[in-house]
């Protein structure tokens, strides 16, 4: 079964961890409730809480071909309010991800965002 070939080529030394190490660190601060998704040669990490207890609304991207971590600015500065434990999703066929509900200290969200990495925009759907 699975669990079984997973467990003998985990023991054959495959499926082993390894730290990265980045050729350049723009100061991506660590976080937890944060949300992570990947499309195709990055990974993309928005929002979360600060180890000082702050909600923030930034967002990440790591390129796993360079090695490069760089904080994403949407081109037409809308954004997200801060949050954390929040939901999303990625659609790789679209290229676009989905980010949906989460808090903050101030309120529970209600909405969805969609986030277009190929022009880097953000844009809120409208609630009926």
């Amino acid at each position: 079964n699975l669990f079984e070939e997973m467990v003998a080529e985990s023991a054959a030394g495959y499926h082993q961890w390894t730290e990265i190490q980045f050729t350049s660190n723009a100061n991506a601060t660590m976080r937890i409730k944060s949300w992570a998704c990947t499309l195709g040669d990055s990974a993309y990490f928005f929002g979360g809480e600060l180890p000082n207890g702050d909600d923030v609304n930034d967002m990440w991207r790591i390129d796993f071909t360079t090695l490069t971590t760089t904080k994403i600015v949407p081109a037409d500065g809308a954004v997200p309010g801060d949050r954390k434990s929040l939901r999303a999703a990625c659609d790789e066929a679209r290229g676009i991800f989905y980010l949906l509900l989460g808090k903050n200290t101030q309120q529970d969200f209600n909405d969805m965002w969609l986030y277009y990495p190929s022009n880097n925009t953000w844009r809120e759907m409208p609630q009926d």
